[in-house]
């Protein structure tokens, strides 16, 4: 698959910074590698037109924190996540059993492809302001993309150095541990 071409130079200008990091061997992480080397949860689905209340329980019963709304068709129209139950639907003091969530999401979510780049992953969180992306394998939506999974991936695939780091790298600590 060719790569993604980024969109515009302040793009081209983070791949560059996040090859430069890579190189110093500071992480010891390839950010190059591909979103599939994650460890990533099957996406949640909803009919955009459940009830608010309906949705809020498939969180609990399936333990995310985000799903992706689907119409009749079963072609994807949104996204609805915990901030948009505490922005959109908390703080307006609606009925949860009387409004749909087709009414409250976030409509038309970017998706990447499974081979997209982790640094391409994160250049999306990082400068569209999300936490969530849907992720597409063999053109099919599979999977969800939480900024906690990049963070995960980070600690477990980082070098000790890097883990270990003290909250002011130029703080002297006066114990072993750093943290």
């Amino acid at each position: 698959m060719t790569e993604r071409i980024l969109l515009d130079e302040e793009d081209q200008i983070q791949e560059e910074r996040i090859e430069n990091i890579a190189g110093d061997n500071l992480l010891s992480v390839d950010l190059l590698a591909k979103i599939s080397n994650i460890n990533l949860k099957p996406v949640v689905c909803v009919l955009e037109t459940q009830t608010l209340f309906e949705v809020i329980e498939k969180f609990k019963d399936e333990n995310t924190n985000s799903v992706l709304v689907m119409n009749e068709a079963g072609e994807s129209v949104g996204i609805f996540t915990e901030n948009d139950i505490v922005q959109r639907v908390l703080l307006e003091n609606i009925n949860l059993k009387n409004e749909i969530v087709g009414d409250h999401m976030t409509i038309n979510p970017e998706i990447l492809e499974i081979e997209d780049s982790i640094s391409y992953a994160m250049n999306r969180f990082v400068n569209s302001a999300i936490k969530h992306l849907p992720i597409k394998c063999n053109g099919k939506l599979k999977y969800m993309l939480r900024a906690d999974d990049l963070i995960h991936y980070f600690s477990c695939n980082s070098n000790k150095s890097v883990l270990n780091l003290q909250p002011d790298p130029h703080k002297v600590t006066r114990e072993i541990n750093g943290g």
